[in-house]
């Protein structure tokens, strides 16, 4: 049986299952939401959690391949999106080399900004 891209990814991110990735990326984006309400953990405990730094790392992989199979129209009506660095993070290695920083920072400053333009 063919595994899903996602679930080829999980096992190169620390070879947690995919259920337990999913838990952890419920709970990061419970604790984004938190901590944008002025309350919540921040960086410390993410950084503290490779389990949350796992979840946002297939977060960010998912990201790069949705990127990579929107279409031309697509790109042209939201010229603003870096879509080139977008479909780089497709590449597991490139995702897996990011800092706790970075991926902090992709996390809570780009991705927010990434959904709002992409509603």
């Amino acid at each position: 049986m063919r595994r899903a891209r996602h679930e080829r990814d999980a096992g190169k991110l620390g070879e947690r299952p995919v259920r337990a990735l999913r838990s952890e990326r419920r709970d990061f984006c419970r604790m984004r939401a938190h901590r944008g309400a002025g309350r919540g953990p921040g960086l410390a405990a993410f950084s503290a959690s490779a389990n949350a730094q796992d979840a946002v790392r297939l977060a960010i992989v998912n990201i790069g391949h949705a990127a990579v199979d929107q279409p031309p129209a697509s790109r042209a009506r939201l010229p603003t999106i870096d879509w080139q660095r977008l479909e780089r993070l497709k590449e597991t290695q490139a995702v897996t080399d990011m800092s706790v920083d970075e991926l902090w920072r992709f996390a809570i400053d780009e991705a927010s900004v990434l959904g709002r333009k992409l509603r």
